[in-house]
């Protein structure tokens, strides 16, 4: 766990020098949350409570301070995931958590506008802040209006991003027919400091391109799957591309499962690197990418830091870390 917590401080270290701007800092920092998910297979699942709700707690203090939440839902997925594993939660605790996820979502998605319009202080003032507007929402009753709302749901599903993919795409016939796919191959595989024109995520081009219209400020928005895939395609082209999408996930999850029967310790870095891979609003670049480059930054510390692994807290052997489970049905 300390060779995680050292990467992740490292990754904040840089992330206040020039550095901040790329990628490398911003994907040793999300260690922390690998550390966490170590350390609650190695305590009680009292223990493992405890830093479930202080890391979440930290996240939506961080998530508070400039009014961005897609970080703290994934992570809460992520760990929420990992937390109902450790415990051996029955199925009724796990739709209970499901029921209380979706509670959340809606709470976020209800206020998050009107938080953001607020006069932030950057403190613990914005949880009060946050808080009072939360309690305000729930009782007045607009939790059953909003799941009820058509904009709500189209969050979930990211309809108004597709469809303006598609009403772009069907009257200009501009279809990029894969050269998106391949800048994005190509981004991924070559090094920004001998490429530094190469192509940038975020999402901002591919909505640029795909539906003509211009991200401002520092609107997150991209066009999920469906839409990179219509875009590129068309219809018929989409089904296909979202079905290799699937099948390339599948592969990169049995190396990971192959990798981790190998040295035990893959385990641990799933939530980041699948990190966009649960995102709806993700897409080609960002999912492969994420995973590309944080699976070479796990197999440079499990090779060079193996034996800390190991001889961290029981000082047993490399399987004693992994979950029985896990090594049993993968």
């Amino acid at each position: 766990m300390k060779v995680l917590l050292a990467a992740a401080a490292i990754g904040y270290g840089l992330g206040l020098t020039p550095l901040a701007g790329s990628t490398f800092p911003h994907m040793l920092s999300e260690l922390l949350g690998c550390s966490v998910i170590f350390a609650m297979y190695r305590c009680s699942k009292r223990t493992a409570w405890i830093l479930f709700g202080i890391f979440v707690f930290l996240l939506l203090l961080e998530s508070l301070s400039w009014g961005g939440f897609h970080a703290l839902l994934i992570w809460f997925f992520w760990l929420g995931s990992f937390l109902l594993h450790r415990i051996g939660a029955s199925r009724k605790t796990v739709l209970a958590s499901l029921v209380l996820a979706v509670l959340a979502v809606s709470v976020f998605q209800g206020v998050k506008w009107q938080y953001r319009d607020a006069e932030r202080s950057g403190s613990l003032r914005d949880w009060i802040l946050f808080a009072g507007m939360s309690e305000d929402w729930l009782t007045d009753g607009k939790l059953r209006s909003t799941l009820q709302d058509e904009d709500f749901l189209l969050r979930f599903n990211q309809g108004w991003h597709i469809s303006q993919v598609i009403i772009y795409m069907d009257v200009t016939g501009n279809y990029l027919r894969g050269s998106s796919i391949a800048d994005s191959v190509g981004a991924i595989l070559l090094p920004r400091y001998l490429f530094p024109d190469k192509r940038r995520g975020g999402g901002a081009e591919n909505f640029r391109t795909m539906t003509f219209h211009e991200l401002v400020g520092g609107t997150s928005m991209n066009v999920s799957y469906v839409g990179e895939g219509y875009g590129n395609w068309g219809k018929s082209g989409c089904s296909l591309f979202l079905l290799g999408v699937g099948c390339l996930l599948g592969l990169a999850l049995r190396l990971v499962k192959w990798m981790n029967e190998k040295d035990g310790f893959y385990f641990y870095f799933i939530p980041v690197l699948f990190f966009f891979g649960v995102k709806a609003e993700g897409d080609f670049m960002m999912t492969f990418g994420q995973f590309f480059k944080l699976f070479l930054i796990a197999w440079v510390l499990i090779r060079l830091f193996g034996r800390r692994f190991v001889n961290c807290g029981d000082g047993g052997g490399r399987r004693r870390h992994v979950p029985e489970s896990l090594r049993l049905k993968g």
